[in-house]
């Protein structure tokens, strides 16, 4: 290929011929071969080379539904791929979304079912412990078609708040359905008790209500002032905000109807236990809780007639509280997050710049061996030579990341910590 020419034309000094142009030629100043680009990036899965693609969801779509369009795909990817190479996942951030959002549905549904069983210890009948029951799906369902319009999804801060409604959702529809079957003990009728023992709750669930929701109010009011406690929390106090409505929604309307029309309550005077045994248990749950009452009248009949030792007390305990934080030389400290247990361990290696990629790789190289010689239960080790590990489009030749993928954290002999 020519270059260019050389010489010829007219000198612009004298004004005479310079002869004609000679041809300069690629091959006269370059050495000119078909060959591959020198690399300055490279990856290794367990030793052996490979092809890193990282793909990141774009922002405000769902990272679960991504990755699993993305796993779908892949079954239609290998039968493109050549004889000799495999293609596989190294890391999934989402199994620690997945994870989180499991531990948190269990956990609601374990405070569901932990909820109903305290209060038929208490209650001791079904058919009030069905009651209670009932309002809890119900306030989750107002609340969770008020979250669908206002454009939350189920993530793992409002399943938190959902976990952390369902035990302050049942406390509205007990008391009212307490102050209903005291009506009934009185000798009330089932829709009188029912419509006076609801009447005059009113005021008093509301009041407790609102006093919960004015604590998570101002996370929603000042989310933009708290920075990123404002992004990680809101969604939270939301959930917890209108479940927490929907609960005296529930309270005030389902469980006054339920208990005059359809569900009637007796009293053990108006329906007594025909079966000898569990007449007998239900006397000594109720024998023990009027105990506990008349302890608890004794301890409160001791305390008003001690107000001023009480609040000295009330006052050096919570003193002594403060100093359990690690400012004032406790072992309470203070962060952002707690630490979890992560399925991976990462480690960002930067040599002086300057240095070429090939020192790089085999320093990374070496830390992969060392790590596969002393790390045990281990799953993969993949090494990202020349490059951040971002997704900048250059390679940064004196910088690289080493990863080891971890087994599930019940399996892990070598943990993150």
């Amino acid at each position: 290929a020519v270059i260019t020419y050389k010489g010829g034309g007219i000198n612009p000094l004298t004004g005479q011929s310079m002869g004609s142009a000679a041809p300069v030629r690629l091959r006269d100043i370059a050495e000119v071969t078909d060959s591959w680009k020198d690399a300055s990036s490279s990856f290794y899965v367990n030793n052996e080379p490979g092809i890193f693609l990282s793909i990141q969801k774009q922002s405000g779509t769902n990272a679960v539904e991504v990755a699993d369009n993305v796993i779908a795909k892949l079954d239609e990817i290998y039968n493109y791929l050549p004889a000799g190479v495999s293609l596989k996942i190294v890391y999934d951030t989402t199994k620690i979304i997945r994870q989180s959002l499991a531990g948190v549905r269990r956990s609601a549904i374990l405070g569901a079912l932990l909820a109903m069983g305290v209060l038929f210890v208490f209650l001791r009948s079904f058919k009030s412990t069905f009651i209670i029951g009932l309002s809890i799906p119900v306030s989750l369902l107002v609340t969770i078609m008020i979250m669908y319009f206002s454009g939350l999804t189920l993530n793992i801060m409002t399943l938190a708040g959902l976990a952390l409604g369902i035990g302050m959702i049942v406390d509205s529809s007990i008391v009212i359905l307490e102050n209903i079957f005291r009506y009934r003990e009185k000798g009330a009728k089932a829709v009188p008790a029912a419509h006076l023992g609801a009447q005059e709750m009113i005021t008093a669930i509301t009041a407790s209500i609102l006093t919960t929701v004015g604590i998570f109010l101002p996370l929603l009011m000042f989310k933009r002032e708290l920075d990123i406690i404002g992004v990680l929390f809101k969604d939270l106090a939301f959930t917890i905000i209108i479940s927490l409505l929907a609960s005296l929604l529930v309270a005030v309307s389902l469980i006054p109807v339920l208990t005059g029309k359809y569900l009637k309550l007796y009293t053990r005077t108006q329906k007594p236990l025909k079966n000898a045994f569990w007449a007998g248990l239900d006397s000594s749950i109720e024998k023990s809780f009027t105990r506990l009452d008349e302890g608890y009248k004794r301890l409160l009949s001791r305390v008003l007639d001690n107000k001023g030792l009480t609040g000295l007390i009330m006052i050096l305990l919570f003193i002594i509280s403060l100093f359990v934080m690690e400012p004032l030389g406790g072992n309470v400290g203070l962060e952002l997050a707690p630490e979890q247990a992560e399925d991976f361990i990462s480690l960002e290696l930067e040599l002086p710049v300057g240095t070429r990629y090939e020192v790089t790789r085999d320093t990374l190289m070496q830390l992969a061996g060392i790590a596969r010689e002393e790390l045990k239960g281990y799953k993969d080790i993949f090494i990202l030579a020349g490059n951040s590990g971002g997704f900048s489009e250059s390679d940064i030749p004196n910088r690289g990341s080493l990863f080891v993928t971890l087994p599930p954290y019940k399996d892990q002999i070598d943990s993150h910590r």
